[in-house]
């Protein structure tokens, strides 16, 4: 019996974390970059404006020409983190 509870607040735990307010990035470059990606994937041409993102630890690559810069940041639900890479 006591092992039961734990199951069923577990059963609904998983279902409330997807419906979590997602975070947002903006992402800008000094003096300029041609592209931006989240985690691997592309959001284009900066500056990137309230991007949503899940909640947690994400890392922003951005390229300009043959040079590249990694930054990494945490972001937090219902909240915007604002990031100004320089190249």
């Amino acid at each position: 019996a006591p092992g039961n509870p734990p199951a069923g607040a577990g059963a609904g735990s998983p279902a409330a974390a997807p419906v979590s307010d997602p975070g947002y990035l903006t992402i800008s470059c000094t003096p300029s970059c041609d592209s931006v990606s989240v985690d691997g994937k592309s959001l284009g041409a900066p500056p990137i404006f309230k991007s949503p993102v899940s909640p947690g630890s994400h890392r922003i690559t951005v390229t300009r020409g043959s040079d590249k810069k990694v930054v990494s940041v945490v972001v937090i639900s219902g909240e915007t983190v604002s990031t100004r890479v320089t190249m």
